[in-house]
């Protein structure tokens, strides 16, 4: 009688017509344990383990997954519920069912497996990062073909998702689908239960829920990858003040009037922030070039205590040179390293002013060389279009040297725009052309600015060191693409080269 009578209560919640959500609900949960499980096992020695929060981090997570899959559920349920019962099994819903099943489950499985690259490269669930570069298909496409074996992981989804549909099969998940009299009135109490949760999970529930732990590892390992992925896109504005701690103003012009002690610089009023410097020597005009070198963290530099000797020249320039050695990142990626060497301001919320509206005619540091007369040039390997730098540079007056995709609409900018062309580089990859084809360009391209009698301003964003590590062969003793080592061998070896050729 018992189990009669769960029998009968399972029936009531997943009629036969329910029997695909079912399986296909039971195939994603499974998937999001696995990778769950793999994250959390690359994450093992940043995390402060306990049973307890294991047990936290899988029971958080289970609910965010089946709060992510709700909404995928809401939109099958509606048309489980409005196709009418004689419609069942028709060619048309067989053609629309299973196609969108295999569809669907291809992008959970895509999903699942590209979280493993990216939380070994960012330590961190889906984010504005994967948000940004989703933006940029071509650069991200050419990257995972150049920096994965592409056929291999295309062959592994194609393997997974044969198998799941089998297993669909196997439990005769489509044949209950489709052979079913279910009538509209037994289908609505399964549709309800489901939509009902969706309401209440997108009105109550946020990502941040997740995050109960003192440890970031955890909070992130706790979240749901998908879900965290759209509530980046949809968060992507934040109140500074809500996110940030901040102090009252009182207190921050107290520090700054305490800081800033030298005779020739004081602030003018104690309420404000701006400053008066005042030069007490004969101004120079030397022309200038700016290098933002990719992805260097101090660690790879002797002179930052590094172990290794990777970066010889940058050790000279430190050792002769004008070396600040507590000046530190405001943020973590290459556009918020160009938002604050350009504009001197610390790490925003939300977007970076170079992809945000109305981020023309700022106070640059362009702006400072041109009340000095100077030209500005803003020169970088790959598209300008790649995190909006073409436009951003453009608009606060620098001109642009870069190498622009010619499958890309040519923009009207209000500057000059140079493409770096075919016969002007012997490598490149994914992102750009190599920093010795970009030097290069520079070293052409300055020589005509200097031709004409003008003091120049030029900035270059370098990119050889980024995934997937590639550069020209024989330069450096590590092989091109082997790993991190080889391409900051390679940055600094055509550093030394470019540093050669600017002195003759």
């Amino acid at each position: 009688m018992l189990s009669i009578t769960r029998l009968t209560i399972l029936n009531i919640l997943l009629p036969k017509r329910f029997q695909l959500l079912k399986t296909f609900s039971l195939t994603v949960l499974f998937f999001a344990f696995i990778v769950r499980t793999i994250l959390y096992i690359l994450a093992f020695k940043y995390v402060d383990f306990s049973i307890i929060n294991f047990i936290k981090i899988f029971f958080i997570g289970f609910f965010f997954d089946i709060g992510n899959l709700l909404y995928l559920l809401g939109i099958y349920v509606i048309y489980l519920l409005i196709t009418p019962t004689r419609f069942h099994g028709s060619l048309v819903d067989k053609v629309i069912t299973k196609f969108l099943y295999g569809l669907f489950l291809f992008v959970f499985i895509f999903s699942f497996l590209a979280e493993i690259p990216f939380w070994q490269e960012y330590q961190r669930r889906y984010n504005f990062i994967a948000v940004d570069y989703l933006l940029y298909t071509y650069e991200v496409v050419q990257n995972i073909h150049q920096s994965f074996p592409l056929p291999l992981l295309i062959g592994v989804i194609v393997l997974i998702l044969i198998l799941s549909i089998r297993f669909a099969s196997k439990k005769e998940a489509y044949k209950k689908t489709f052979n079913n009299s279910d009538s509209f009135k037994s289908k609505l109490i399964p549709s309800f239960i489901i939509l009902i949760s969706l309401g209440l999970y997108h009105n109550f529930i946020t990502n941040s829920k997740a995050e109960v732990f003192s440890n970031i590892n955890e909070n992130e390992l706790a979240k749901s990858g998908m879900y965290s992925f759209f509530a980046a896109y949809k968060s992507n504005e934040l109140n500074y003040n809500e996110f940030y701690p901040t102090l009252p103003n009182n207190k921050v012009y107290n520090l700054l009037l305490r800081n800033i002690q030298s005779p020739n610089d004081s602030l003018f009023t104690k309420d404000n922030i701006l400053r008066y410097t005042k030069n007490d020597s004969t101004e120079l005009k030397p022309n200038v070039i700016f290098i933002g070198l990719e992805s260097l963290n101090a660690r790879f530099m002797e002179a930052f205590n590094g172990k290794k000797n990777w970066t010889p020249t940058l050790d000279s320039l430190a050792n002769n040179s004008i070396f600040f050695t507590n000046l530190y990142a405001t943020g973590t990626r290459t556009i918020r390293g160009i938002e604050a060497i350009s504009l001197a301001i610390p790490h925003t919320p939300g977007r970076s002013i170079l992809k945000r509206e109305n981020n023309d005619n700022l106070f640059t540091i362009g702006e400072i060389f041109k009340k000095k007369g100077y030209s500005r040039t803003f020169f970088y390997g790959g598209d300008g279009h790649f995190h909006n730098m073409t436009n951003y540079f453009s608009y606060n007056g620098f001109d642009i040297v870069d190498r622009r995709k010619l499958h890309r609409l040519k923009e009207e900018l209000p500057t000059n725009r140079t493409r770096i062309e075919d016969d002007e580089m012997v490598f490149e990859n994914a992102w750009a052309v190599s920093d010795q084809d970009l030097y290069n360009k520079v070293l052409k391209y300055a020589d005509k600015q200097h031709q004409q009698k003008e003091p120049f301003f030029d900035f270059i964003m370098t990119s050889s060191n980024h995934k997937p590590y590639t550069y020209p062969d024989n330069v450096v003793d590590i092989p091109s693409g082997t790993n991190m080592h080889g391409s900051v061998k390679y940055l600094d070896k055509s550093l030394d080269e470019f540093l050669k050729k600017a002195k003759k």
